[in-house]
């Protein structure tokens, strides 16, 4: 009888210790104090400039003279895992040509992570959310949102093998060397046409559908440019698209259009992907109309 009580005890025993321990990793997690709540929605303007930054680099002049937005970044608690580091707010520019949309991605981050050969060598990231119907959305996006949603991820290490022409898993050493590496048999994702497995990326940015939180697929036209530069810990993120497209599956910029965004940004250094992030909450976008021409040619 002692005997039987004493294993149900140490099974017991075992089973709170191992419960104990994940709800310690997964539920009773200290979050760092998050931002106050913003007692107004911000609002993004996109105003018309006839400009373009040059190479998309986020330190030409043109930026000066574009008023920036502060955006609060929170720690996602929507799904597990959660986000771990305190990026603070986003600074946000943006304006349009007539043609193309630019956005100007800016913050705080002490180590530049593009990523490696390794599967921990994970990148740094930021994102931009568009609902692609204009209906009102939940007071929160903690709380999730409905419908579709066209995003726009930039990625580091993307952004190193587009402008730097240079990927981890080119270089060279005997135990990378595959005899069948020229041989398309042997590469089935490339051949079924998946973003991730190409060996030439085209872009820095994966343009991705999304049907709801945790839900994401790479659009079948990649039609958005991007690129990043790291300098004094910060990151500056350049993202450029035609305002409107002939895709059902991308936002399409009209002038006065109000719609609703959000932004996100992962930390490699801290291990960030997938779900551990930090978000914006909703924020409002308008796109202002181009100024009326005389017949002229004045404005």
């Amino acid at each position: 009888m002692k005997r039987a009580l004493f294993i149900l005890a140490l099974v017991a025993l075992s089973v709170g210790g191992v419960w104990t321990a994940w709800y310690a990793r997964h539920r009773a997690v200290t979050l760092p104090a998050q931002p106050q709540p913003q007692t107004a929605p911000v609002e993004v303007r996109v105003p018309f400039l006839d400009a373009q930054p040059t190479g998309l680099l986020p330190d030409d002049p043109v930026w000066q003279k574009m008023h920036s937005i502060s955006i609060p970044l929170l720690y996602q608690v929507l799904a597990i895992p959660w986000g771990k580091s305190d990026k603070g707010p986003m600074e946000v520019r943006s304006f349009h040509n007539g043609e193309k949309v630019f956005f100007r991605l800016e913050w705080a981050d002490p180590t530049q992570d593009r990523g490696g050969a390794r599967v921990e060598d994970t990148p740094d990231a930021a994102a931009v959310m568009f609902l692609l119907k204009d209906t009102e959305e939940t007071s929160s996006l903690m709380m999730g949102f409905l419908g579709r949603a066209n995003i726009w991820h930039w990625k580091a290490n993307w952004d190193t093998e587009v402008w730097s022409h240079y990927s981890p898993s080119s270089s060279p050493g005997t135990a990378d060397w595959y005899p069948f590496e020229t041989d398309s048999t042997f590469y089935p994702a490339q051949a079924a046409g998946n973003l991730r497995a190409t060996p030439m990326r085209a872009s820095a940015v994966e343009d991705i559908l999304s049907e709801g939180p945790g839900s994401i697929t790479a659009k079948q036209e990649q039609v958005v440019q991007g690129r990043g530069l790291w300098l004094a810990n910060r990151w500056a993120v350049v993202l450029e698209r035609a305002l409107t497209t002939l895709h059902a599956d991308d936002f399409q910029f009209r002038p006065q259009r109000k719609a609703q965004m959000a932004l996100a940004a992962w930390d490699g250094s801290r291990g960030e992907k997938g779900s551990r992030k930090s978000i914006s909450e909703w924020v409002w976008l308008t796109l202002e109309s181009p100024p009326r021409r005389l017949a002229g040619g004045n404005p």
